[in-house]
């Protein structure tokens, strides 16, 4: 029996580490060189932190990655960094859990921290899963919104189509006033005078010629015309913009897509559908407990060799001080 225990204690002794340990090490703070001195229990416990640190990191870069894509509107990169720092925030807080004391605020803390979370996953889960059912409600929703919008955007329109014709026709009406004159007057006398002096400079004779030049109204004319064409330019545009109005409406509403308006469109289907409402509840409930697994096992588990060591380390360390 002696013998027996002198072997297991050797083995214990002197375990050695394989890379997914010390891994794990790193992940969940527990030191490599402590843990080689204990039991199996200390290796099941930190298999266990791993594999739940596993799942939720996992889990959340794919949520991360997903959530820059859609609302963010981050290319594949980027997409992919932003997808890095939510699965390091998340390792962060686990590590913190599994680093610190049993205590029931900090449990409460992380159950808070995990409904938002849960919440949050669940939503862009069920986006995915539902694309096609959200896509469906958005359509519906969008052309109750076109059939509100389309009829202010119309009679803003029509009002300045119509303050365009009353210009048009002022300046129509300008034109031919201006025509009629310049062909009555199409010309104008513009007077000459010429003086002859002798060598003292005194005036011998002074004549006054009249010359006709083109009547400088023509170049008013010109403007007016121009000014006409481009209202007309103008009126056109209104008026294809008019015929248009109803495209040009649903493509600024389907190019504006929104976490508020994915949660509105989500609430509304389960509202109707009572399957989708089942559905995202069990996301969430499945969400809920992941994220609670860590906080869970640091509290429903029973203090291993290592964890003793540790307390053991620090009361040591304690007596040294004092």
């Amino acid at each position: 029996m002696d013998d027996v225990k002198k072997t297991i204690v050797e083995q214990t002794t002197y375990r050695k580490n394989t890379p997914i340990i010390r891994f794990g090490c790193f992940l969940t703070g527990m030191n490599c060189h402590i843990l080689r001195q204990c039991s199996e229990a200390s290796y099941k416990q930190l298999k266990r932190y791993l594999a739940a640190l596993s799942i939720i990191m996992g889990l959340w870069t794919f949520i991360g990655y997903k959530f820059a894509r859609v609302y963010f509107k981050l290319d594949n990169s980027r997409a992919l960094l932003f997808a890095l720092a939510a699965m390091v925030l998340v390792w962060a807080i686990e590590r913190t859990i599994i680093l610190g004391r049993k205590n029931k605020g900090i449990g409460m803390l992380r159950f808070l921290l995990g409904l938002i979370m849960a919440s949050i996953g669940a939503i862009i889960i069920d986006q995915i899963i539902f694309q096609d059912d959200i896509e469906k409600e958005k359509i519906l929703q969008m052309q109750e919104e076109v059939n509100r919008v389309v009829p202010q955007k119309t009679v803003e329109l029509r009002s300045q189509i119509h303050q365009l014709d009353s210009l048009i026709n002022l300046k129509e009406q300008e034109r031919v006033k201006l025509s009629k004159y310049l062909e009555r007057h199409p010309t104008i006398s513009m007077p000459t005078v010429h003086v002859v002096r002798d060598s003292t400079g005194k005036v011998i004779s002074r004549t006054i010629t009249n010359q006709h030049v083109e009547n400088p109204k023509f170049d008013d004319y010109k403007r007016l015309e121009e000014e006409i064409n481009r209202l007309r330019d103008d009126k056109k545009q209104k008026e294809e913009m008019l015929l248009g109005v109803r495209d040009t409406v649903e493509k600024d509403l389907a190019s504006k897509k929104g976490l508020l308006d994915d949660l509105h469109l989500q609430l509304s289907l389960m509202k109707k559908n009572k399957v989708a409402f089942g559905v995202w509840g069990l996301f969430f409930a499945f969400f809920l407990f992941l994220e609670l697994l860590v906080v869970m096992i640091k509290l429903v588990e029973k203090e291993t060799d290592y964890d003793r060591m540790v307390s053991f380390a620090e009361e040591i360390n304690k007596k040294k001080l004092q």
